[in-house]
């Protein structure tokens, strides 16, 4: 039936070979058109994983999503610097400057909400509200005598007096600020009351949570979010003082998104060109790689429209079929076209009698790659199975084209030249093949067994972080800030029932080892708020009576005088003081002088005091006035954030150290579920998405091991040969994650794909190499099958090779190990499975 088959087949392309060629032309046209036209990037890598909905982590975190939907899709605005005013400032300017952009859904600015300001003091303990308060006290009567002038004359009659009458004595805060602000001519360095900080920290951050909207038909959907904010804040960085950096969920995705694209326009390129070399050293013949580089083009024009029409649209990991079609798609054209080359001559004879011996093996060899591709797709890995779908096409449509397209552009091409002389290629192909000794294929066996156990110790790291560039600035700073304990998108949280319920947990998982912080909705509404409330009380009083005047405007010849007069005042007190106290007012002469040159300068600075002594002095009197926080009274902007609309509130645990690593992650999410096994957020879909992946892969392997080993007996009839072509993808399995544990390689959630898919593909070798043994044919035809087998390993594994050079980690890891694995399967399937074939004295079929 399949000889007929055929032999209908070869009568059919023989026949037709020109018009085959121009439809073959005109639907990959078509195919290319549907695909611009309507084809589209699901960049959306939420999608890429379908979880049973009935899994308590799942289930945790769609409830959390959808209670808590101001914590999705979010790009966080780091500020940091080493001086806590400017950097409280900075930030909240440029949440203002965020939020009337336009740009963006939600901005939200934590440290300098309105709430938090104006309830800062009483997140203070009651020690330190007292320490605080004899700071206000001290610095007070400087204010009141400040406020009846904003000019710099006060400012310096009012140092010298201070310095003067309490030698040793610090500069209150109001006046070193003050001078400050004149010597760096900024009136944002103006400051009349001591910050509320812990005196002994070095560093400062501020977090500003945004949230834009994802353009999901676009390649890159966050861009636009990126980018605006890469513009808007930009201003705000200041050398040495304002570090400003993104991260987050959305900027993490675009970084990886954008590297994923980037990736295959590298690794296209490269694999073009090994494709070329490696093909110029094979074939020898341009006419010919040029057909099947011709052939690849159609193929990838054919699978793109198909998958168009079948899936829809692309996803961030399909995306690689490009790229794998240049290598996978090559390889039944070699198979043919070098069995062609055997026969000496190109012409419809050898044309056909090549035809005929390789189709069965080619049509097998189709099937069980597609096989290892579609045992993807009833898994719960949607990326993957979408990747799989669209390359078993792919498969099926390279079969085709080297069943019609190659054939029919070779009698196409015969019949307006000469036949090529192939006497040079015949001389290239030993008489008996390439049979290695028997020594290699010995030791490859007895190796096997010392490198089981390196493989059984291979480990499954699903955390997507370890794929990340760790040098990108989005995960430096993510690494910040899980170093520095505080919450980012990686913090898991659990819901508790009520108040006392999560002061329980609390207390739990703040004995956890991995966890640096436990956040409430308590810690909104500190303790003690009526004690620290009469500590305030008097001194809003004194601070409330403060009445800001403006400076007494001079004519010049006045202003002279005035300045004069100063200068020798200040002079005077210096006599008599030792270095230390006289040090601000040799500033303040100096300054003085400075501005004897720039009046213009001078009046636009005592201005713009005025102003921010009057909102210093707002900001302070709103503190001192503010009453005690109820948990009740939260305003809508934090409510909303901590506490579900069905009342459960919201605990976010933050780890100790960065999960960059499965090892961190894994013992961050059992010391959580220890204490509420219902856990949400991304560190918790990650590890659940992990176990999914992980049995998706095992439901893969086992289904392609079955299909294909069912597929074989069909094709072979006997036991033996099935075996024996499954002998090298053990052999490869043991090879491959023993030397990569070794090097200290781990599957991911990208690489694992190597399983399954060197299974097929490993299949395809055996299958030509025991067809070959099997059926009777010339040493040229033998030797044919060794190159095509060698050339089609060397162009898949520099295909994936390509892949290694991708900035993305995922396709990167996915590269360097299926180069690893399918290296590893050539060497094996040329010298273990020949050496088995003539040590077992397998019988060849008649002929």
């Amino acid at each position: 039936m399949m000889a007929q088959l055929t032999e209908r087949w070869w009568l059919f392309v023989s026949k037709w070979h020109a018009q085959i060629i121009w439809v073959t032309v005109a639907m990959t046209l078509l195919s290319l058109v549907t695909f611009l036209k309507w084809g589209s990037l699901n960049s959306d890598l939420g999608q890429l994983i379908r979880p049973d909905s009935r899994l308590d982590w799942y289930q945790a975190n769609e409830r959390f999503k959808r209670d808590f939907p101001q914590f999705q899709q979010t790009a966080l605005v780091v500020i940091s610097g080493d001086d806590a005013r400017i950097i409280e400032q900075t930030a909240r300017d440029l949440s203002g400057v965020l939020r009337t952009s336009g740009s963006f859904s939600s901005v939200f600015a934590p440290g300098v909400d309105p709430y938090i300001e104006t309830h800062k003091l009483y997140f203070l303990g009651l020690d330190q509200l007292e320490e605080w308060k004899k700071g206000a006290d001290y610095n007070y009567p400087s204010v009141l005598r400040l406020a009846d002038e904003t000019s710099l004359n006060n400012l310096a009659l009012t140092i010298a007096d201070f310095v003067t009458a309490n030698p040793g004595l610090p500069l209150p805060i109001s006046l070193s600020s003050g001078l400050d602000m004149f010597q760096h001519e900024s009136p944002a360095d103006f400051s009349i009351f001591y910050p509320l900080v812990d005196p002994d920290q070095t560093s400062f951050t501020e977090l500003i949570v945004v949230q834009g909207i994802q353009r999901l038909d676009q390649p890159l959907p966050n861009a636009e979010i990126v980018a605006s904010l890469e513009s808007l804040i930009a201003p705000f960085v200041i050398a040495g003082k304002v570090d400003i950096a993104l991260t987050g969920e959305v900027v993490l995705a675009h970084e990886e998104i954008g590297a994923a694209l980037s990736g295959i326009e590298i690794a296209g390129l490269i694999s073009l060109i090994l494709l070329a070399l490696i093909l110029g050293i094979g074939l020898r013949s341009w006419p010919l790689i040029t057909i099947i580089f011709v052939k690849l083009l159609l193929g990838t024009g054919l699978t793109l429209g198909l998958a168009t029409i079948i899936v829809g649209s692309f996803n961030t990991l399909s995306m690689l079929f490009v790229v794998m079609f240049f290598g996978l798609g090559i390889d039944f054209s070699v198979h043919y076209i070098l069995r062609v080359m055997a026969e000496g001559r190109i012409d419809r004879a050898s044309l056909s009698h090549a035809f005929r011996d390789t189709s069965p093996a080619l049509a097998l060899c189709t099937v069980t790659s597609a096989i290892a591709f579609l045992s993807f797709v009833p898994t719960s890995y949607r990326g993957l199975a979408e990747l799989g779908l669209i390359s078993a096409c792919g498969m099926v449509i390279a079969l085709l084209l080297t069943l019609f397209f190659i054939p029919s552009a070779c009698l196409y091409w015969t019949q307006r030249q000469q036949p090529q002389n192939l006497a040079r290629f015949q001389q290239g192909l030993p008489k008996q093949g390439y049979w290695p000794t028997n020594t290699m294929a010995q030791g490859i066996l007895i190796g096997a067994p010392l490198l089981l156990a390196l493989a059984m110790a291979m480990t499954f790291n699903y955390s997507v972080l370890s794929m990340r560039d760790p040098d990108s600035a989005a995960m430096r700073a993510l690494v910040k800030l899980q170093e520095a304990g505080l919450s980012t998108d990686y913090s898991i949280q659990v819901l508790a029932e009520n108040t006392e319920e999560a002061d329980r947990l609390r207390r739990l998982l703040e004995q956890k080892e991995t966890v640096a912080s436990v956040t409430t909705p308590r810690d909104l509404v500190p303790s003690g708020g009526d004690a620290k409330a009469n500590v305030l009380a008097d001194l809003e009083t004194k601070y409330r009576e403060i009445e800001i005047l403006a400076p007494t405007q001079l004519n010049p010849s006045d202003m002279q005088s005035a300045n004069q007069m100063v200068k020798d005042y200040v002079g005077e007190m210096l006599l008599g003081l030792n270095q230390n106290d006289a040090a601000p007012l040799v500033r303040l002469l100096s300054v003085i002088a400075h501005y004897e040159q720039h009046p213009s300068q001078r009046v636009a600075i005592e201005q713009a005091w005025q102003a921010t002594l009057e909102r210093e002095l707002e900001r302070l009197l709103t503190m001192l006035g503010a009453s005690p926080p109820r948990l009740e009274s939260l305003p809508s902007t934090f409510k909303s954030r901590l506490i579900s609309p069905h009342g459960e509130h919201l605990l976010t645990i933050s780890p100790r150290i960065a999960l960059t690593d499965r090892t961190h992650s894994d013992r961050f999410v059992a010391d959580v579920r220890s204490v509420r096994a219902e856990a949400a957020g991304r560190t918790m879909v990650e590890w659940g998405i992990g176990q999914v992946v992980v049995d998706a892969f095992a439901q893969a392997i086992v289904t392609t091991l079955l299909v294909v080993l069912a597929l074989l007996f069909l094709y072979f009839k006997r036991l033996t040969p099935v075996l024996l072509v499954m002998v090298p993808i053990g052999l490869t399995m043991i090879y491959t994650l023993g030397i990569a544990q070794a090097m200290g390689l781990s599957l991911n959630m990208a690489n694992i794909l190597m399983i399954p898919l060197v299974t097929g593909l490993g299949v395809d070798t055996g299958i030509h190499l025991v067809h070959r043994y099997e059926h009777p044919s010339t040493s040229r035809a033998k030797a044919a099958t060794h190159r095509a087998v060698i050339i089609s390993g060397l162009t898949t594994c520099g295909t994936f090779f390509s892949l290694s050079f991708s900035p993305h980690g995922g396709a990167a890891s996915i590269g360097l190990l299926l180069t690893l694995a399918i290296s590893t399967l050539l060497i094996i399937s040329l010298s273990v499975l020949p050496f088995l074939l003539r040590s077992l004295g397998i019988p060849r079929l008649r002929a």
